[in-house]
């Protein structure tokens, strides 16, 4: 029979590694996923007292993601797709001088 010192915490870290490993791995995915729906509820002037703007919370994704190839098409497409048509959703972003701005995305009317 193992003993407390011997066995049950090395079972802890693995379990506590992989939890973290977990937890890491849903915010990194959730994160720039939580955008298009941001978009959605922006969008709606009587759901948001915003005035259709996404939080100030998501201009980490407007100002660094259009540096990776593909990067600033791939999160305007999402945006937009999220976004019901004919309406339009204002972005967080940081300008090079390092100031708060808003960058304007609108659905196509179908």
């Amino acid at each position: 029979m193992k003993s407390f010192k011997e066995g049950s915490m090395t079972d802890r870290k693995k379990l506590g590694v992989a939890f973290w490993a977990s937890v890491v791995l849903v915010v990194v995915l959730a994160y720039p996923l939580s955008i298009g729906p941001a978009g959605w509820m922006a969008s709606r002037p009587f759901e948001s007292p915003g005035k259709g703007r996404i939080p100030t919370f998501y201009w980490p994704i407007m100002t660094y993601v259009p540096y990776c190839p593909g990067g600033g098409t791939a999160v305007a497409w999402y945006i937009k797709a999220c976004v019901p048509a004919g309406r339009d959703v204002l972005v967080p972003f940081h300008d090079p001088d390092g100031k708060l701005a808003w960058a304007r995305y609108a659905a196509e009317k179908k």
